[in-house]
C-alpha cells in the first residue's frame, strides 16, 4: 500500500425508466447497472480494472496491479486534495407525469400532421469513490430527466426530420422548455421542406449568424481547443476580436452541475477565456503540475480527459436583428446535422439555414460552413444578448452548454 501513489475504489450505479412513444405504440423498459472499479497509480504507470459481474476490490486490484507491468506510457499524478463528503442533485417525481408529458408531445406532432419519436428517460445515478490512500469518500447521487424529441414527414418523397434533446434536475425544469424546443422543431422541418439550393456562384466568404444549437457547437469546438492534452490547442494569451469570456461552471444552475470531478478533484468555476483572451486550459490530474489546477476529469473506468461538464459563455449586446441589418447579407443557421475540427478548420454541417437579405429569410441548402482555426482571432464580429441553452453527449459524457448567438465570419461552400 505505502508503494503505491494512488488506490481507489469505484462504485457506479443507475436505474433508468425509459418511456418512449412512436407512433400509435407506447414502450416502457427499465434496467438497473452496476459497475465496480479499481484504478491504481504504480510507478508512474495508471491501470484501470472494472466489471459488471466481479464485485470483489481485491480481485479487480490484483487485476489492476498486473496490468502496471505491461504500463508503457507513464504519467504524472497531482496528488493534492481530495473532495470529501456526499450531495444529492435533482428531485424525485412520479415517472407517471414523464409518461404524461411524452403522450403529450406525441399528440401536440400529430396535430401538426408530423410522425414522431417522443423519448423520456429518467435516470437516477450514485456514484462513489473511495480515495484509499487519502481516506477520502466521494458520494454523488443523481436524479436527471432527458426528453428526447424526433420529428419527421415525408415531403414530396423524400425524409426531412429534426431533433432535440431537453434535461433537467426535475420534471418541472424539463417542461418549461418543451413548448420553444417544439416551435423551433416544427420550423426546422418546414424549412428544410421549403429550402432552396444555394447558387454556386455566391460560395465564399460571407457574414453567418450562428444561432440555436449552432452556437452552442461553435463555442464546444473552441473549448476542444482549451483542453491541456490537446494536441492542437490555443495559446495562452490568444486574443479574439471580441471580448468573447467562456467559463467552465460546474456550479451554474444547468442540469449537470457537480460538487467533485472524476478523479475525486473538489470542483471549481475555471475562466477558459476572459475579455477576449486565452487565459487557462481545463486539466485533470495527469496533465497538471504545481503551477496548474486540475478539476475537469471525466471518465471513471478509462483514463480521465480534461473536458467540462457545464460551458457557459457570456452574453453580448447585439440583438438578432441588429445582426441581420449590420451583414445586409448573411446566412442563418440554428441546428446543425454535424460540427467537428476538420484539417485547420471548425466545420459546420448545416441542418437547416437561411439566406437572409432585404430583409427577408428564405430557407437555402448548404453544404458546409468552414471556419479557418488559425483566423479565429478574426472571425467573431460580434456576440448576442439571446442565450442558447443545448444538451448534448460528447464521447457517452453528458454535456451541457448556455451560448449567446454569434455573428462571425466563415466561407460557404455547396
Amino acid at each position: 500500500m505505502r508503494s503505491l501513489k494512488y488506490l481507489d475504489n469505484i462504485v457506479y450505479r443507475e436505474h433508468i425508466i425509459e418511456i418512449s412513444s412512436r407512433g400509435k405504440s407506447i414502450e416502457h423498459n427499465e434496467y438497473t447497472n452496476t459497475i465496480y472499479g479499481v484504478r491504481v497509480l504504480k510507478n508512474n504507470c495508471l491501470s484501470i480494472a472494472s466489471s459488471t459481474t466481479i464485485s470483489d476490490f481485491n480481485k479487480l486490484y490484483e487485476i489492476a496491479l498486473l496490468n502496471t507491468s505491461h504500463c508503457v506510457d507513464k504519467v504524472n499524478w497531482y496528488n493534492d486534495k481530495y473532495y470529501s463528503g456526499h450531495i444529492k442533485i435533482g428531485k424525485e417525481n412520479n415517472c407517471s407525469s414523464l409518461r404524461e408529458i411524452v403522450l403529450y408531445i406525441n399528440r401536440l406532432f400529430q396535430e401538426k400532421e408530423l410522425d414522431s419519436e417522443v423519448i423520456g428517460v429518467c435516470k437516477r445515478v450514485s456514484k462513489e469513490i473511495s480515495v484509499k490512500t487519502t481516506n477520502a469518500v466521494a458520494k454523488e447521487y443523481r436524479v436527471l430527466y432527458e426528453l428526447y424529441l424526433y420529428p419527421y414527414t415525408l415531403y414530396m418523397g423524400r425524409l426531412v426530420s429534426s431533433g432535440a434533446i431537453i434535461a433537467g434536475n426535475s420534471i418541472n425544469e424539463v417542461w418549461r422548455y418543451v413548448e420553444d424546443s417544439m416551435h423551433n422543431l416544427v420550423n426546422n422541418i418546414v424549412g428544410q421542406a421549403r429550402a432552396k439550393t444555394f447558387n454556386p456562384a455566391y460560395t465564399g466568404r460571407w457574414h453567418v449568424v450562428l444561432t440555436g444549437d449552432a452556437s452552442a457547437a461553435f463555442f464546444h469546438e473552441i473549448a476542444h481547443l482549451l483542453k491541456a492534452n490537446e494536441y492542437l490547442r490555443l495559446p495562452l494569451g490568444y486574443r479574439f476580436s471580441e471580448r468573447v469570456t467562456i467559463t467552465v461552471d460546474p456550479f451554474h444552475k444547468g442540469p449537470l452541475q457537480r460538487v467533485f470531478d472524476d478523479e475525486v478533484y473538489p470542483s471549481s468555476r475555471r475562466t477558459l477565456v476572459e475579455d477576449g483572451a486565452v487565459v487557462d486550459y481545463m486539466h485533470t490530474r495527469t496533465t497538471c503540475n504545481r503551477e496548474c489546477r486540475p478539476g475537469n476529469a471525466r471518465g471513471l473506468f478509462t483514463m480521465s480527459i480534461p473536458f467540462y461538464t457545464q460551458l457557459i459563455v457570456k452574453r453580448g449586446d447585439w440583438s438578432i436583428d441588429e445582426m441581420l441589418f449590420e451583414s445586409r447579407r448573411s446566412i442563418v443557421v440554428n441546428s446543425i446535422a454535424e460540427v467537428q475540427i476538420w484539417r485547420n478548420y471548425i466545420r459546420f454541417l448545416p441542418e437547416n439555414s437561411w439566406i437572409a437579405y432585404k430583409d427577408k429569410l428564405e430557407p437555402v441548402y448548404v453544404n458546409e460552413i468552414l471556419i479557418p482555426i488559425q483566423k479565429l482571432n478574426e472571425v467573431i464580429i460580434g456576440l448576442g444578448r439571446e442565450i442558447n441553452r443545448r444538451y448534448s453527449f460528447e464521447k457517452n459524457y453528458e454535456i451541457y452548454e448556455e451560448t449567446p448567438s454569434v455573428l462571425i465570419e466563415a466561407r460557404i461552400s455547396i
